[in-house]
């Protein structure tokens, strides 16, 4: 669980990986629009990648793929890519090989 004490976002990102493939991707998020917004993109760009592929998703890919958002609000897709980090991070203590 992700989340920014200066705006009050929280973001939590839930993936289910088969054969080292993010095959589903889930979130739960407490924010504005844009946090909901950046965590339901973020989610939709890491399904069907590999692991380590996820991990190279970045504030600014989201913010790509969105076609933009507002200066005040980049920082949601900072919290989108650390929430995608946090659960990959979670899976793999979890999955160690």
């Amino acid at each position: 669980m992700i989340g920014s004490e200066a705006c009050g976002d929280i973001m939590q990102v839930f993936i289910k990986v088969d054969n080292g493939v993010i095959t589903d991707a889930k979130f739960k998020t407490f924010g504005c629009a844009a946090a909901i917004a950046t965590s339901s993109t973020a989610t939709e760009m890491i399904k069907g990648k590999t692991v380590d592929e996820a991990l190279e998703v970045t504030n600014k890919k989201v913010i790509e793929v969105l076609g933009g958002l507002p200066p005040q609000k980049i920082h949601c897709s900072v919290l989108a890519e650390q929430a995608i980090k946090a659960a990959i991070e979670d899976y793999k203590s979890r999955h160690k090989s």
